[in-house]
């Protein structure tokens, strides 16, 4: 999609609703889809759920777009705590429209972004450090065919993916065991985020996402649990996928960001360096 195309695009929102900034990410694999982030004045006299279905009429004949509406006040909040998602969303090469009464929204230093970054990567490899603990487990009870534990070791491997995306980017996580949740949480503003890669995504794949949630609480809980007739090889390339999409995504991020900060250097010291590799099972 054009810029002059987005940029009409978010004249037809404004038209709609009160609007300061509509900001655009470009997403996909070709980057032909769009998210909108509109932030609109602080107070608001009604809910912002209740201002998006106007957003939706205003988008009605439009494909690939999506959007999710915040305060100004909030967005400047976000932005000035170092919120890696905001610090590109709302970049200044994404702005699409800006009301005649405000102002460019400040923008952070090269210094801050890089300070940013550097914490954002020491969170995010904390984290990946003990999804890699949870990795070797999977495998380790996989070989003993102790399977119930090794789903329960992937679901772990699959929530702390979700977990890490969603501090490093957003901030904070969502407090949910739940993986279904996450990808709920994560998809308000990463709309192709998938727990599922395509060849993944049937109901084959989706059976056993139902099931990592259902071995979370089991084998802790309950005696004789069983995953009769779960594919586990299945299971662990769906985690696997998983855990390099996310790392994807987060390098993606922190590669837009270090164009904001013009500090190019940075994006090979911010590259997560951790890896899951293929296992087979032992017969």
């Amino acid at each position: 999609m054009d810029r002059a195309n987005q940029v009409a695009i978010a004249g037809r929102i404004a038209d709609k609703i009160a609007v300061e900034y509509i900001y655009g990410l470009e997403f996909g694999s070709d980057e032909q889809k769009l998210h909108l982030t509109i932030l609109v004045p602080s107070p608001q006299r009604v809910k912002l759920t209740e201002l998006a279905p106007f957003v939706e009429i205003a988008l009605n004949d439009v494909r690939g777009v999506t959007f999710k509406i915040f305060q100004t006040s909030e967005a400047r909040k976000l932005l000035n705590d170092g919120n890696i998602y905001f610090l590109v969303a709302c970049g200044k090469g994404n702005l699409l429209y800006q009301s005649a009464d405000n102002s460019p929204m400040q923008e952070k230093s090269s210094t801050e972004i890089i300070k940013t970054l550097k914490t954002a990567k020491s969170v995010f490899d904390v984290a990946k450090a003990r999804i890699g603990s949870f990795d070797d487990g999977a495998k380790f009870y996989m070989e003993k065919q102790d399977f119930p534990v090794a789903l329960f070791m992937l679901h772990q491997v699959c929530e702390l993916n979700c977990r890490a995306l969603e501090v490093a980017l957003f901030g904070k996580e969502k407090r949910s065991h739940q993986l279904s949740e996450h990808r709920k949480f994560i998809t308000a503003l990463l709309p192709d985020f998938n727990l599922l890669s395509e060849d993944h995504n049937n109901d084959m794949g989706r059976n056993l996402l139902n099931l990592f949630d259902k071995c979370y609480s089991s084998v802790r809980y309950e005696n004789g649990f069983t995953v009769e007739g779960a594919d586990i090889q299945l299971a662990y390339d769906i985690a696997s996928r998983l855990n390099r999409s996310v790392d994807l995504i987060f390098e993606s991020f922190l590669s837009r960001l270090t164009s904001i900060s013009k500090v190019p250097e940075l994006i090979e010291q911010a590259k997560p360096t951790l890896e899951i590799d293929t296992v087979l099972i032992r017969s």
